[in-house]
């Protein structure tokens, strides 16, 4: 952490050092949290600080920092995060419902196009993203704003009506990647498992992730563990058969939240 309060993310061992490295508006939102099960204020004031004063320019908070400078470009995820982290605060100390109503509007105004959630708006093209990643679907602070604010309820209906529907099959019961709007389609990339597993942590903090696919979570801690990429007949990625902490960090809040039956006996 720089003396702003920005968390640099690329230790260099030429320099002994991390500073020099890109702050991403993710791991300041993690930072966030981190400060709240801490519940450290004064850490959580140094880091919303950096977000303020470095990482917003416009209203956006873009999703990365090079050399002080921020990106035009935001990510609907981190937003989410961020404002979620005000939310909790605002429970735990009171006092920020200034901010609260100031990135609502934000959120509200760059993360929301045509009433439907989209991953990002680029403030130098003035072109909103076409698409809608499912991981970026944090139903329950969706479902925070749409409570504070009705113009928030029909892009929460919707962000949860996508994630709900891009269930990929019952056989493999994770769900696809992302949603394209111009196609009115879902990809059929190949699944990144750690944000897969952002798809389940997010259905499970909203008490809407289904019965099968902790079934499928189980059977395949019982079989060897769950690996990194997927295709999405569900069979893994050629190169990519082995295992990722951030990938069982995620399954084991997963499994907090909605416990895995004979999980914690076994694993």
């Amino acid at each position: 952490m720089d003396d702003q309060g920005g968390v640099h993310t690329i230790y260099d061992p030429e320099e002994d050092s991390a500073l020099k490295s890109d702050v991403l508006s993710e791991t300041q939102g993690v930072m966030l949290e981190y400060a709240l099960l801490r519940k450290d204020q004064r850490l959580f004031e140094k880091i919303l600080s950096y977000i303020n004063g470095v990482m917003r320019v416009n209203g956006i908070t873009g999703w990365s920092v090079t050399n002080n400078k921020p990106s035009e470009v935001n990510s609907l995820l981190d937003d989410l995060r961020i404002m979620g982290a005000l939310l909790s605060a605002n429970n735990l100390w009171g006092g920020y419902d200034q901010l609260i109503t100031n990135y609502s509007e934000v959120i509200g105004k760059y993360g929301i196009h045509n009433r439907n959630y989209v991953d990002f708006y680029d403030s130098g093209y003035k072109k909103y993203a076409d698409r809608f990643t499912l991981c970026y679907g944090d139903l329950s602070v969706m479902s925070q704003l749409a409570v504070q604010d009705d113009s928030f309820k029909q892009p929460y209906e919707s962000a949860k009506e996508l994630v709900l529907r891009g269930k990929i099959s019952e056989g493999f019961p994770l769900y696809y990647s992302w949603y394209d709007y111009n196609k009115n389609s879902y990809a059929s990339d190949d699944l990144n498992t750690a944000e897969a597993m952002v798809t389940l942590l997010h259905l499970a903090e909203a008490g809407l992730l289904a019965d099968d696919s902790m079934a499928w979570l189980k059977a395949q801690m019982d079989a060897g563990g769950v690996k990194a990429r997927y295709k999405t007949d569900g069979t893994v990625v050629e190169g990519y058969n082995y295992d990722s902490t951030a990938v069982y960090a995620l399954i084991a809040m997963i499994g907090e939240i909605q416990e895995i039956p004979g999980f914690r006996e076994k694993h």
